[in-house]
């Protein structure tokens, strides 16, 4: 994949965060399909790591300390940390769709891999 598709910016990580965490737990709520796939105890983990961050985030949007500048972005690096596994683990494969992908921003694979010729080192043509 070409670029990052974990925001670098604060307020785009907030955003895609927070809509990706809505998404989610509304599916996993029982919007249909309902991602039945998604241990609770996972989603949990996701919540309170997003609790964390929007609490993080929200310190630093006015006037702050170096603390809190800290403080938001320990806990941005801890939502990536997480958020990636999360993503390949229970994002990747059905019952997801690369509709409901694309509406997170979560880049879909490339349903025709290109496919790496590997080097000979001359014409290609093997002599005996």
């Amino acid at each position: 994949m070409a670029t990052d598709y974990l925001n670098k910016k604060d307020a785009d990580f907030e955003t895609w965060f927070s809509f990706k965490y809505q998404y989610v737990s509304q599916k996993c709520a029982g919007q249909p399909p309902v991602w039945a796939h998604i241990p609770q105890a996972a989603l949990s983990k996701l919540g309170e790591l997003h609790a964390a961050w929007k609490t993080a985030y929200s310190a630093v949007i006015g006037p702050h300390t170096k603390v809190d500048t800290e403080a938001k972005n320990d806990a941005k690096k801890a939502a990536k940390a997480a958020v990636r596994p999360f993503v390949n683990q229970y994002l990747r494969y059905f019952p997801v769709t690369d509709e409901d992908r694309t509406a997170m921003g979560i880049p879909n694979r490339d349903p025709h891999p290109t496919r790496l010729r590997r080097a000979t080192g001359g014409s290609g043509v093997r002599s005996r």
